[in-house]
């Protein structure tokens, strides 16, 4: 059954990705998101946007015992196959 509830780093990264979108609630992490993805030449649609997402879109408060994410990298390879889409 727990096969079916996604990992933490999940929904660390689905979280990453709004707030590196919420042009109203983060402008300056939309602002370097989009400027990562320029200067990668990749467009926002494509799965190697995620590695461009800033690092301080990865700082959310934690719990005792948690791991604290730096990077989406360290994220998608926490994930399953399956949570990547």
């Amino acid at each position: 059954m727990m096969w079916l509830i996604p990992r933490k780093e999940f929904y660390a990264l689905v979280a990453a990705v709004e707030d590196s979108c919420n042009i109203q609630g983060n402008p300056g992490l939309v602002e370097e998101f989009l400027g990562n993805l320029e200067q990668a030449r990749i467009e926002i649609e494509s799965v190697g946007a995620l590695p461009l997402l800033p690092s301080a879109a990865f700082g959310d408060a934690f719990g005792r015992g948690d791991t604290f994410l730096m990077s989406a990298s360290e994220a998608t390879s926490q994930i399953s196959e399956a949570e990547r889409g």
